[in-house]
């Protein structure tokens, strides 16, 4: 198993390095909008943190994902950006599988979420990630069922979503008040023989 895929490197989360990276993810409204169910508004710097914590104990695993120093020619670091160094990668999101509680783990699901920084959406670094980490969930982590929620308003994310694989199974409609108007939650899922079926084993 590689802890890279073709643009990215995946690295484990360090708190020391890594906390300003959530700070700033979570102040990007264009991010925020997307990975937050509470109302928009500026955090605090103790709320990403928490959030992070929280990740951590709760994740079959969870991930940096970052470009290689020579497959990027900025860095912002401190808490005042949206990716930072490490070394020589630069961190620019975080992805996660969210397990179940124990007394649920034998039935081998779990949830993805993903935060992108603004800045290197749409260069297809969110779909790299996303099928690595399928492919680490199958593969490695034994799972059967990898689900995730999508906010409707986020079209992008749902057809990279379809492309990858993953089947929509549900609707919660008028479920999240954002901007002035109601928009639908959409829960979708792959399983694990639709993931091989399709030759994506990497």
């Amino acid at each position: 198993m590689n802890f890279r895929s073709s643009r990215l490197v995946y690295r484990a989360i360090e708190p020391a390095d890594d906390d300003f990276l959530y700070t700033a993810l979570y102040n990007d409204p264009a991010v925020l909008t997307n990975i937050y169910p509470g109302a928009l508004k500026p955090l605090t710097k103790d709320v990403p943190v928490e959030i992070r914590k929280t990740v951590i104990e709760t994740a079959l695993i969870a991930v940096m994902m970052c470009i290689p120093s020579s497959g990027t020619s900025s860095t912002t670091s401190g808490g005042t950006g949206s990716t930072g160094s490490t070394e020589d990668t630069t961190s620019v999101g975080i992805i996660l599988l969210k397990k179940d509680p124990p007394n649920q783990l034998h039935h081998r699901r779990a949830e993805l979420a993903i935060a992108l920084a603004s800045e290197h959406q749409g260069r297809g670094y969110g779909p790299e990630a996303i099928r690595w980490i399928l492919d680490w969930g199958f593969r490695q982590g034994g799972l059967h069922r990898i689900s995730l929620r999508v906010y409707g308003a986020n079209e992008r994310a749902l057809r990279v979503y379809r492309a990858i694989g993953f089947v929509q199974e549900g609707r919660l409609r008028e479920a999240m008040w954002r901007d002035g108007r109601w928009w639908d939650l959409i829960d979708m899922a792959i399983l694990e023989d639709e993931w091989v079926s399709e030759g994506n084993l990497i």
